[in-house]
């Protein structure tokens, strides 16, 4: 089985989310578990920092996470770069095959979350 290289048409930022178009695939009849190789042909706009990344057909949407499990962010990828990837369907996503630099997003963390909270409501 060959494994499919596919293009990047278009990469826009639209808030905090990174959507590369993919030209000439369908994930809606893609096979699970299909390997692909994604060519980012455009460079990243300008501010996409840590943005989100998802790719697009065209028709739908799919999340890309990266090889630990996360949500694959506009820092970890560069353009004219060839992506190993797979494709999966329940959920639809796509996963990188390769080990990636580490990405400069933080989350705030629950815990001080809910502190802070609680201390909102203790002064109320």
């Amino acid at each position: 089985m060959t494994c499919r290289t596919f293009y990047s048409s278009a990469i826009a930022l639209s808030g905090t989310t990174l959507t590369i178009t993919v030209a000439g695939v369908n994930f809606s009849t893609l096979p699970n578990l299909t390997n692909f190789n994604l060519v980012l042909c455009q460079s990243l706009p300008a501010g996409s920092s840590t943005a989100q990344v998802v790719l697009n057909d065209g028709t739908t949407t799919v999340n890309a996470f990266n090889l630990s499990g996360n949500y694959l962010r506009a820092d970890q990828i560069k353009c004219r770069r060839c992506y190993p990837m797979i494709y999966g369907n329940d959920p639809q996503h796509v996963s990188m095959k390769k080990l990636l630099c580490n990405t400069s997003f933080e989350t705030a963390p629950a815990a001080a979350a809910a502190v802070a909270s609680v201390d909102v409501k203790a002064k109320a």
